[in-house]
């Protein structure tokens, strides 16, 4: 599954703000749906734990526990799409939300399992 193309990145602290491009041709919207595209949830979820990997927030060994999102209205090819990013350590949850043109259109969050001591 391949990521969407970083236009900007914003940070401040433990958040970052990354402006994804969302082309009609990525690959994850093959199929989903064929008559009007949308990007599924499980991309959304997926690319908010592969970029804040990317982006160091996170680290590569830290495995997943459980998540929980909200999907708001639905993310269509084109749109123009901010990505935000915030780890809070001491909960060890990845907090996202994806913005566009002003809306919000999902947010939600990953735990991660403590490390193994």
């Amino acid at each position: 599954m391949s990521l969407p193309p970083i236009l900007a990145k914003r940070s401040a602290g433990n958040t970052i703000l990354l402006d994804l491009s969302v082309p009609a041709e990525l690959d994850v919207f093959r199929g989903h749906f064929p008559a009007m595209p949308v990007l599924p949830g499980v991309v959304q979820i997926d690319w908010a734990l592969r970029l804040a990997r990317a982006q160091g927030l996170i680290g590569g060994e830290a495995e997943m526990r459980d998540f929980q999102v909200k999907f708001r209205n639905i993310i269509r090819p084109l749109a123009p799409l901010t990505l935000t990013l915030r780890f809070d350590g001491a909960k060890r949850r990845l907090l996202f939300d994806y913005h566009s043109a002003g809306a919000l259109m999902s947010s939600g969050y990953l735990n991660f399992q403590a490390a193994a001591s």
